[in-house]
């Protein structure tokens, strides 16, 4: 993958730099790769883990906003002022969204665009120092 600034965010061959910081991309959406739209991508943190594993809590994904989901996309959705990770699914005239929290319509749903990418930052543990007495 060329090297392609993404707002804040840095494609870097397997990896992803954002504000200082180096992600492990562990997803890529080998369709997208392929055409040439991605001039309007942005990068959104995630919070929570209806996606899970493939996307969890803290992970960085880049999306391309000017392409239309397929099934089985994933894709960031701006609900109710919150934007959701879900699962695009189109089965003839029918469009849903999925997550671990089951089906749900796009109403009241705007898609903001198909994920490209997911980055996802290494967990730091941080030993206990010392010991604690009750």
């Amino acid at each position: 993958m060329e090297r392609s600034k993404i707002g804040t965010a840095m494609l870097r061959g397997q990896y992803l730099e954002y504000d200082g910081r180096k992600a492990k991309i562990v997803f890529v959406n080998e369709r997208l790769l392929e055409r040439s739209c991605l001039n309007d991508l942005g990068g959104y943190p995630i919070v929570g883990s209806c996606l899970s594993p493939q996307v969890q809590h803290g992970d960085l994904v880049i999306v391309a906003h000017n392409v239309p989901a397929q099934d089985g996309d994933i894709v960031m959705v701006k609900k109710g002022g919150r934007r959701l990770a879900s699962r695009y699914r189109a089965d003839g005239e029918n469009i849903w969204l999925e997550s671990a929290h089951g089906k749900q319509t796009l109403d009241g749903s705007f898609i903001i665009g198909v994920v490209l990418a997911v980055g996802r930052f290494p967990i730091v543990e941080i030993p206990i120092m010392g010991t604690v007495t009750a």
